[in-house]
């Protein structure tokens, strides 16, 4: 099982890089591709692709590196490898990111998604929704939100989250095996469940890590999460 993670040493923050000591308690075979390294999928077959949250500041940074790789890219994707992209990852890959009355160029992986972001109004919130019959648990903490058709959502949030924006409760991208998702933080461990999913698209028989103690813990989560009182946006905003 080859796992590739795209510049670990930027696309850590919010605490995803928990996500990455998750996967490489798991896995022996693990290629770190570091920020001046041509990405290992260009040359090589991988089985899964993960990168997780960066600062803003580095957007164009990422996208000059795998710009050059993206028809690769995207043809895994065709092909059906795990591809994973948590918090703001997400935001490279559609049309634009427009800040300030400026676009930034991404990826355009998804031609009829783009971004608005508004560093004066930061939006954070629990989060509960479903993919398929699983229940996804997280938190959001952005200054952006997604806007455009999206054709393949993720995850349908519930009630008292917002999706993709405040007038959504469709929430990341899901293409074939690619996800993408802004819920950011140790992602993986706090959703077992949608790993074990994982495993099962790569054919993989390997037991989570810690399997029956973090199946508990997600569980309860779940359970405080459907609390009817329970308030999940931590700060209101004007709709964006």
């Amino acid at each position: 099982m080859k796992i590739e993670i795209l510049y670990p040493e930027i696309t850590n923050i919010y605490g995803d890089g928990a996500n990455i000591v998750f996967l490489e308690k798991m896995f022996d075979d693990i290629v770190l591709t570091h920020i001046n390294e041509e990405p290992y999928f260009v040359k090589n077959d991988v089985d899964f692709i993960y990168m997780g949250s960066h600062s803003d500041e580095y957007d164009n940074l990422i996208v000059e590196k795998l710009m050059p790789h993206k028809d690769r890219l995207m043809q895994l994707i065709e092909n059906n490898k795990i591809v994973l992209f948590t918090g703001t990852a997400i935001e490279l890959c559609g049309n634009h990111i427009e800040e300030n009355n400026k676009k930034i160029e991404t990826l355009n992986l998804f031609p009829k998604l783009y971004f608005k972001r508004d560093k004066s109004k930061r939006f954070s919130s629990l989060f509960k929704g479903k993919y398929n019959d699983i229940d996804i648990v997280g938190n959001q903490s952005q200054f952006s939100f997604m806007y455009g058709d999206n054709e393949y959502p993720f995850i349908k949030a519930d009630d008292k989250c917002f999706g993709m924006n405040s007038e959504s409760k469709q929430e990341g991208i899901h293409y074939k095996n690619f996800f993408a998702t802004y819920l950011l933080g140790p992602f993986l461990i706090l959703n077992p469940l949608f790993v074990k999913e994982l495993f099962r698209l790569m054919n993989c028989d390997k037991k989570i890590i810690f399997e029956d103690q973090l199946i508990k813990t997600y569980k309860n989560r779940v359970e405080i999460l459907n609390q009817p009182d329970l308030v999940y946006v931590a700060n209101e905003m004007n709709k964006i």
